[in-house]
């Protein structure tokens, strides 16, 4: 291949030995290590390659790379070092890097050409800003994203930057730098909605974050009640775009116009993760299923809102996770192959029913569906985690971690992971990575505040604990904590106060009394939590917080109960 070909047909990755060569991201990998070359060594590895296995004369590299100055055989040299010492070639017995004496160089090693397409095997997209003027209809930016990002994950040999990660850059999509370095993404797709009337109107471009450079851009018009066949033509064009293959990349689950904007107010308020967004939700998704009943997602969606409201002392769970089953049951029977609604029955029959086998089966299943579905994989390894299987639970949200390292949440739930393994340093570390992305992170503050307690250091553990219980405005988790750490009966009489105008887990009662060593009373609070099918058991045998009553077998055989 002459010269000038290679400068305008890069957009191969090259494979030799155990490295990877991208020239198009300009990158070299070893094995799973990056390695580290300065440009010009780069740029000579880069010739070397693509003229293989002709070599090349000095007098034409140093042309190349250092045109109009002079400099010695010794510069050139240097670079051929620098190369050998990052690909782990040999001077004396060269694999790839072969000296041509006096004539120059030549690259003779054997090579796999990998096509690239265009040379995009990464993107993020970005959260999609609504210039609409009217924040009530951020729901149909949040929602045109969110299904942006699942046509796409879905396509073989594209890295997609998940949810969690991509919206951190909501309202930054012109911080290309940060976006390709914090994402690890080669290109962002961005976009603005605009709704006139009863028209949508969509922008939409893909940058190249290498080579700071426009790829496809294209505008989109049609009336709302068309969203879905614009969202679709929009994943064509998109795919063609990055010449990707689209066969069986999506699937629609409604025709209902009406059914599916409601939907997309119910994932925008479910996204908030508050009461009040659960709350709205729950009216959304059913107004969905109003519409049209056969809509799987959103009986999905309602069993997940079900299911947070049964584990968050926000309703008894004797009174909403049967609902949350009937919508999950309803949901697959629709679509049997709905990930989310498997996900939905792993966590009903493990915080639930405690049939572990089952909710094992469910986990297990929404992963062979979808294993790029991030939420199920951590709920997984939080069940992994609850009976003890510490190392599987690590491995389980690491793959999810990997995907979404800038999500706060999965931080925060492998800061939970270490805490129940004892690892009190790393849970410190996972919670302020935690904390450095959302600051507001109740959850996390709370681990952290935990982690603190368990090693004797009372006045951390305190301030970050009435952190979190500021944060999340006295939810009575917290307010436990605070009182078994302080052992105060004065936190006692605060939640029996609350639990009169809403439900409050008999966990967070046993949780103090356990703190005061009170066995009798912690253990009728614990028999009562299991009356009540409370989700905060399944904790229990793992959590720090309850080591003073391990002894006893009353403890053992709730235990036994639960986890059975």
């Amino acid at each position: 291949m002459a010269m000038r070909e290679f400068w305008e047909n890069s957009g191969m990755r090259l494979l030799f030995g155990d490295c990877t060569f991208d020239s198009d991201a300009r990158t070299l990998r070893r094995g799973s290590d990056d390695g580290h070359l300065t440009g010009k060594a780069f740029q000579l590895l880069e010739l070397l390659l693509h003229a293989r296995p002709n070599p090349i004369a000095k007098s034409e590299l140093f042309a190349r790379l250092w045109p109009d100055t002079f400099v010695s055989e010794a510069n050139l040299a240097s670079l051929v070092k620098e190369i050998r010492d990052a690909i782990g070639d040999d001077a004396r017995a060269p694999r790839f890097v072969r000296t041509v004496h006096r004539f120059g160089y030549a690259f003779s090693g054997p090579v796999t050409e990998v096509p690239q397409r265009n040379g995009i095997d990464s993107i993020a997209v970005l959260p999609f800003a609504n210039r609409s003027g009217n924040p009530d209809l951020d729901y149909l930016a949040e929602g045109v994203t969110e299904s942006l990002i699942n046509t796409l994950s879905s396509i073989e040999g594209l890295r997609v930057t998940p949810r969690g990660s991509a919206f951190r850059y909501k309202d930054r999509e012109g911080d290309l730098d940060a976006i390709r370095r914090d994402l690890d993404v080669r290109a962002a797709l961005t976009g603005r909605i605009r709704v006139a009337g009863d028209v949508v109107n969509l922008q939409v471009e893909i940058v190249d974050l290498a080579k700071r450079a426009q790829l496809w851009g294209r505008k989109f018009e049609a009336p709302i009640r068309g969203l879905l066949a614009l969202e679709e033509e929009l994943s064509r064009e998109v795919l063609t775009a990055l010449r990707r293959d689209d066969r069986g990349s999506r699937k629609r689950y409604t025709e209902n116009a009406a059914a599916y904007q409601l939907y997309l107010k119910g994932r925008h308020h479910w996204n908030r993760r508050t009461a009040e967004g659960i709350e709205r939700a729950i009216f959304n998704f059913e107004s969905a299923i109003d519409a049209d009943a056969a809509y799987a997602p959103a009986y999905s969606g309602l069993a997940d809102c079900w299911i947070a409201l049964g584990s968050r002392d926000l309703h008894p769970p004797l009174q909403v996770m049967p609902k949350a089953e009937a919508a999950a049951r309803r949901a697959l029977a629709l679509d049997a192959d709905l990930a989310e609604a498997h996900a939905s029955m792993g966590a009903i029959h493990e915080v639930f029913h405690w049939n572990w086998d089952a909710a094992q089966q469910e986990y297990l299943t929404a992963l062979r569906i979808n294993p790029a579905y991030v939420t199920v994989r951590q709920w997984y390894a939080l069940a992994l985690a609850h009976r003890g299987r510490f190392d599987e639970a690590l491995a389980q949200i690491s793959v999810a971690l990997d995907a979404d390292p800038l999500s706060f949440l999965l931080n925060a739930n492998v800061a939970v992971i270490h805490y129940l393994r004892r690892a009190y340093d790393a849970a410190d570390e996972s919670c302020l990575r935690a904390i450095e992305i959302n600051p507001h992170h109740e959850p996390a503050r709370f681990t952290l505040g935990l982690a603190h307690q368990q090693r004797g250091r009372i006045e951390e553990a305190r301030a970050e604990l009435e952190k979190a219980l500021s944060i999340s405005r006295g939810e009575p988790h917290v307010i436990a904590a605070l009182g078994a750490l302080d052992r105060s009966r004065e936190r006692l009489e605060a939640l029996a106060e609350i639990s009169v105008t809403r439900d409050v887990s008999p966990v967070h009662f046993a949780t103090i009394h356990a703190a005061l060593d009170e066995r009798d009373r912690a253990f009728e609070w614990l028999e009562r939590a299991v009356e009540a099918r409370s989700g905060w058991l399944v904790y229990l045998a793992t959590e720090p917080r309850f080591d003073s009553l391990r002894d006893d077998p009353r403890f053992r055989e709730i235990v036994r109960r639960i986890l059975q």
